[in-house]
């Protein structure tokens, strides 16, 4: 199995490859300012399939995250009366609940799940999702575990 560093390195060297095979058939602009924005992204997509394992960076940021986050909604649910933040407080909860059940390289290690988890980037580039896309994948592939479903 490898280390985190491994994947992120990998991703890097995908997403970067994606995206000048891209400007060179036209798919990206050559002067493209939202690379620079999806790098840092990068870092936590290719780690992401390893979310549903307790002893990698990337639970550990989330949880420690999640945590965090979940105590400002609530005090802004508190403080605003809103009961959108409470909502939002309950998702994350219930996302957080499932990584706890999730067996490490089952479901987080599929394909289809990694076409739901990163489809809200389509919202804001399809190309970013596809490179987003082929990013989780590079994950699979190192990992020699590569699965639809």
């Amino acid at each position: 199995m490898s280390n985190w560093k491994v994947h992120v390195i990998v991703g890097y060297l995908v997403a970067l490859l994606g995206y000048f095979l891209g400007a060179l058939f036209g798919i990206f602009a050559h002067s493209e300012k939202n690379m620079l924005v999806f790098l840092p992204f990068v870092f936590i997509i290719a780690q992401l399939p390893d979310i549903d394992s307790p002893n990698s960076l990337i639970h550990t940021f989330f949880i420690g995250i999640g945590g965090v986050f979940i105590m400002f909604l609530l005090l802004f649910s508190i403080v605003y009366s809103n009961y959108l933040y409470l909502f939002i407080v309950i998702l994350v909860v219930i996302f957080m609940f499932l990584l706890t059940l999730l067996k490490h390289r089952n479901k987080m290690h599929t394909i289809l799940t990694g076409i739901f988890i990163l489809s809200p980037i389509l919202i804001l580039s399809w190309k970013f999702y596809i490179l987003s896309l082929l990013v989780y994948i590079s994950h699979l592939v190192i990992d020699k575990d590569i699965k639809i479903w």
